[in-house]
């Protein structure tokens, strides 16, 4: 998605629902680096913050997707500790990417 500034896609699907990934407006988010609406399957990202606090905002949303999803009742700490620590495993350990992709590819 350019209009944030990075190459992120402007969807996923988590659960069977597809979620849409789009920059929100001051007038959605204010301060807020992100948002993210149950009802509008939607996650709203500030364009006006650095690339890495627009990254950390993302996974920060993408907790907050799964966590209501699945009925989790997490804090805003706990949500931001889950983002965090996903981000640091991705970049630490890729290799488990390239498996899972990998065992996708071999399924279909």
């Amino acid at each position: 998605m350019q209009d944030l500034g990075i190459d992120i896609p402007d969807q996923f699907e988590f659960m069977g629902q597809q979620w849409q990934i789009r920059p929100g407006t001051s007038r959605e988010l204010g301060e807020d680096l992100g948002q993210c609406s149950y009802d509008e399957r939607t996650v709203y990202l500030n364009p006006a913050y650095p690339t890495q606090t627009i990254v950390q905002a993302l996974f920060h949303e993408i907790v907050h997707c799964w966590e209501m999803t699945l009925n989790m009742h997490l804090t805003e700490d706990q949500v931001d500790n889950l983002a965090t620590s996903m981000i640091h495993w991705i970049k630490a350990n890729p290799e488990f990417i390239a498996v899972l992709i990998t065992e996708q590819e071999l399924d279909q």
